[in-house]
């Protein structure tokens, strides 16, 4: 039996579908960055119990019940935050004993990242064909599309005292070094007009502590990372601050 039989949509592996024969648990990495990609993307399903063929051969209740656990305990463990998925089954034989698991990986408000260790995130999107790690201009890309980071406006009303730190960071990149009033802010759609501070201005407010501004550090023995990890660190908090935080680690490590 073929998979369109059960599922006619279903012609080949896309952007929205990916065929698997079962769920590894020795290597979860193989399929789980498919639940992280269709989360980071627009949604999609994973049929197991088929072949690349697409012949859908089916798993038993027993293997299913296996298939349906690893899921979810891989996403507990590794998929932050956490991926909203629904299972549902379909018979491939007149007896009812084999099944195809339908995986359906619901799209996520938030960017979604595959944690391996305390310090080893990967978010992962629709590659050439395949399932790829984002690239930085991919993830920036990626959480605009996903927060609006740089024209949503926060319901946090807009106060120089509260951003005195940013604010004097542009006064020392501007020619007369002088600070950019509230009209200036407005101008550049930084505030909105009438006060309000934009989600991406609120990160550089001066008592900001969200974990969105967070930046971790790693230094390496050798020139990759299959070397002994030496020292870590991980900063949050307004985000002038993080980068000061992170550029001091960085030189430490010169």
């Amino acid at each position: 039996m073929k998979i369109t039989e059960l599922y006619p949509d279903v012609i080949t592996e896309d952007l929205n579908y990916e065929l698997k024969t079962v769920l590894s648990q020795d290597n979860p990495l193989k399929w789980a960055k498919t639940i992280v990609r269709f989360a980071n993307g627009e949604g999609g399903i994973i049929f197991v119990g088929v072949n690349d063929n697409r012949d859908a051969f089916g798993l038993s209740i027993e293997e299913i019940d296996k298939m349906k656990n690893l899921v979810v305990q891989i996403n507990d463990r590794h998929i932050f935050p956490h991926a909203k998925y629904a299972f549902s089954m379909r018979s491939v034989d007149n007896d009812a004993e084999r099944f195809i698991l339908a995986i359906k990986v619901f799209l996520s408000d938030s960017v979604v990242r595959y944690r391996d260790g305390d310090f080893n995130e990967t978010v992962y999107v629709k590659g050439d064909g395949y399932t790829t790690p984002a690239s930085p201009e991919e993830i920036v890309s990626l959480s605009r599309k996903k927060h609006g980071v740089d024209n949503s406006v926060s319901d946090v009303p807009y106060d120089k005292k509260e951003w005195s730190r940013y604010l004097t960071v542009c006064g020392q990149y501007r020619k007369n070094n002088s600070l950019p009033d509230e009209k200036e802010l407005q101008n550049e759609q930084i505030v909105s007009k009438d006060g309000y501070a934009t989600t991406g201005l609120l990160m550089f407010k001066n008592d900001y502590n969200d974990p969105d501004s967070m930046i971790t550090c790693r230094l390496w023995r050798g020139s990759n990372k299959a070397g002994e990890v030496l020292d870590t660190g991980r900063y949050t908090g307004p985000l002038l601050d993080v980068f000061d935080n992170a550029l001091t680690f960085a030189a430490g490590c010169i």
